[in-house]
């Protein structure tokens, strides 16, 4: 804990670099790792449902995105259950493409 938490270091990405390890451990069948994954699912899920309930969406469509949600895996898995979806989401476009068409969308009048 000390590591984790020592004043004025960040601990952002050497922490994100532990999830591969935690994924692999966790599909093997180790109990710590299950449960780490499943509360981080129970996380997102919890925010995923929030941004519904607070937006009044019903039947939104589902991206994940990032190194840890768009390939299969004992978290993203976990998500499609919970979040009641058949597949993992796959992006119609590139984040550099999304990105652009959210730029135009913002600029028409």
């Amino acid at each position: 804990m000390p590591w984790l938490y020592q004043p004025g270091v960040p601990r952002t990405r050497d922490v994100a670099a532990l999830a591969p390890l935690v994924l692999a451990h966790a599909e093997a069948g180790d109990a710590v790792a299950q449960r780490i994954v499943g509360d981080a699912c129970a996380e997102l899920t919890l925010a995923a449902r929030t941004v519904m309930r607070r937006l009044t969406l019903t039947a939104p469509r589902i991206a994940f995105a990032g190194g840890l949600l768009s390939v299969p895996n004992p978290l993203s898995t976990a998500l499609c259950a919970a979040l009641g979806l058949d597949a993992l989401p796959q992006p119609r476009h590139t984040p550099v493409v999304g990105a652009g068409l959210l730029a135009l969308a913002a600029r028409a009048p």
